[in-house]
């Protein structure tokens, strides 16, 4: 390409830069702002029955959070249920390109929204014993929601993985990617020091029981025809309204999914798994279940022999950590569901064209699947010299 690199005749290189294709085009909103919160933060410390405790309670409240919106798209008028009777309670609407777009394929804006908050509650006791235990227990309760959670870096990803049942530019409120509702935490460490105080031996250990990580589940296809193949939330079908979905049968080696097997063994799916069950007729709104509830146990062991070197005090310690202690017990325990955010499935297909549905499981499927590496247990071998 010949360009002209003069910068007084720049004009003359768009013909020879023009772009072919579909285009897409990032905007931001003259009045976008950078994020602002509004926080809130109240604690108490006391002591009652022997015991230190500590209640606090944290209130954030979105005051601006970043949304992204596609100017290009506007709705047909209709539902996907009144395009698709088979699917007749799906109430989203249905989307299609304005007449004028043209060569632009999409334009993802950047602009604001105000909605979104979260808060947590925390309580915390600590107790010492003279003959050297100590103990600290705490219990945290979380909820948070937002309408964008901005877990990718552009602004493409954002808009096309931001997952909805709604108006895909006027996002409900949901739970957000980061709510952990439950956490329990336990730490004991006892220390005896003996040999006229030159030897100290320590142990510890550590649990921490947390909800699994939020996850949100969507159709794999793009039912509301917004561009994007992975944002659209699954709707939880009754019997009802599965005898009346239409299935497409699977081909080669799903061959053994028949319309009528598949019907039967999302009934079953539906019916035994947590979460569906109780929210059947149901939106699955944006991560509002979690994995499943994790547990795992730390143990640290300390040996320390301390001498004199002068009027000063060394130390020689020799340190073992036995990270996820339970699942060297036993490999079924002390397992990790989730990278902590962000986890998402789409166990049925749907077809943008007919509306008709995909189950290539079986009736028992289940989703979750353990991370292997994160749930091993792993041992740290240390010497620490003080002085």
């Amino acid at each position: 390409m010949d360009i002209i690199y003069d910068p007084s005749k720049q004009s003359q290189n768009e013909p020879k830069m023009a772009a072919g294709g579909s285009q897409v085009v990032n905007t931001v909103d003259p009045n976008f702002n950078l994020t602002q919160t509004l926080k809130f933060d109240l604690g108490f410390d006391f002591r009652a029955l022997g015991v230190d405790w500590t209640v606090e309670g944290i209130f954030t409240k979105n005051l601006n959070d970043i949304m992204y919106t596609n100017p290009l798209l506007q709705k047909t008028g209709k539902t996907v249920g009144q395009d698709f009777p088979s699917l007749s309670y799906d109430t989203r609407p249905r989307y299609t390109k304005i007449p004028d777009a043209g060569k632009v394929g999409y334009i993802y804006n950047l602009t604001n929204t105000n909605q979104g908050y979260a808060y947590n509650v925390m309580v915390s006791a600590n107790k010492h014993f003279n003959f050297g235990l100590d103990i600290n227990a705490s219990y945290t309760f979380t909820q948070s929601k937002s309408v964008f959670n901005g877990t990718s870096s552009v602004a493409q990803s954002n808009f096309n993985y931001n997952y909805h049942h709604s108006d895909v530019n006027d996002p409900e409120l949901s739970w957000s990617a980061y709510n952990i509702p439950h956490q329990v935490k336990v730490a004991a460490n006892y220390h005896k020091t003996y040999g006229r105080d030159h030897w100290t031996t320590t142990v510890g250990a550590v649990y921490i029981g947390t909800s699994g990580a939020a996850y949100s589940m969507y159709y794999n296809g793009d039912l509301n025809n917004d561009g994007s193949n992975g944002n659209d939330l699954m709707f939880i079908p009754t019997e009802a309204q599965l005898d009346a979905a239409i299935f497409t049968p699977g081909t080669g080696s799903n061959a053994k999914y028949t319309a009528e097997v598949q019907r039967a063994n999302m009934k079953q799916w539906l019916g035994n798994t947590d979460f569906l069950k109780d929210h059947r007729g149901e939106y699955f709104d944006r991560y509002a279940a979690n994995m499943p509830f994790e547990n795992h146990v730390d143990v640290h062991i300390g040996q320390k022999f301390s001498f004199k070197v002068g009027r000063q005090t060394h130390g020689i310690e020799l340190v073992a950590d036995i990270i996820n202690f339970t699942n060297m017990l036993n490999p079924k325990w002390g397992r990790s569901y989730g990278m902590g955010i962000n986890s998402y499935y789409n166990p049925v297909t749907v077809d943008a064209k007919t509306g008709n549905l995909q189950f290539l499981h079986e009736g028992d499927y289940d989703m979750f699947s353990y991370a292997d590496y994160y749930s091993r247990w792993k041992l740290q071998l240390g010497v620490r010299y003080t002085f």
